[in-house]
């Protein structure tokens, strides 16, 4: 009489109380059955069988589900996000990259404009008057320019400003130009290198 499917089991494992990943499916191959009776009978048997190995993600080594990447979610994250500092408050933040390639591609970048972490601290930080440089208030930038003027009665800023440099010549202004009224011999320079 042969052996029956559990004894051949038996005498295949030879004392194995634990088996590979993937054993289980070789012996059924081997024995001409199916996975399952092979599963049953390892149950029977107290046999067990290791639980598949995680994957671990690349960079932080933490354990993930398989996925074509590699990486987890967070890691993911970190991948597609810019810090950034703002230059209102100083304040480190993060910003998706997409976004930060959107602004600058929408803004004219500056050396002394940039990004801003929040409306609130756009809207908290005063700005100083170009022509001056004393605060004034909050006033939206020139759209070529981004420069900002007060415009409290007795103090025509703007209108000197207008008087010192042609608007269309306000890009080339440099940090350190500003505020154009302490720095007229200078402005006037750069206006006569750019003619």
């Amino acid at each position: 009489m042969p052996p029956s499917l559990r004894e051949r089991l038996v005498q295949e494992l030879a004392g194995r109380t634990r088996l590979p990943r993937g054993e289980a499916s070789r012996i059924a191959r081997e024995f001409d059955c199916t996975r399952e009776r092979i599963r049953q009978l390892l149950v029977v048997l107290g046999v067990t069988i290791e639980p598949p190995k995680r994957a671990r993600c690349e960079q932080c080594e933490k354990p993930i589900s398989r996925n074509k990447g590699g990486i987890c979610i967070a890691c993911l994250l970190d991948r597609n996000r810019v810090m950034l500092v703002c230059v209102r408050c100083g304040k480190i933040f993060h910003r998706p990259r997409k976004w930060h390639n959107e602004f600058l591609n929408r803004v004219i970048v500056r050396r002394r404009y940039g990004p801003i972490c929040s409306k609130s601290c756009l809207l908290r930080n005063e700005r100083k008057c170009s022509w001056c440089g004393e605060p004034a208030g909050w006033r939206r930038p020139s759209a070529n320019s981004g420069l900002a003027f007060c415009s409290l009665l007795g103090r025509p800023c703007h209108v000197q400003a207008l008087k010192a440099m042609p608007p269309a010549q306000w890009h080339r202004l440099t940090p350190d130009l500003l505020p154009m009224a302490e720095n007229r011999e200078a402005i006037a320079r750069l206006i006569t290198r750019l003619r």
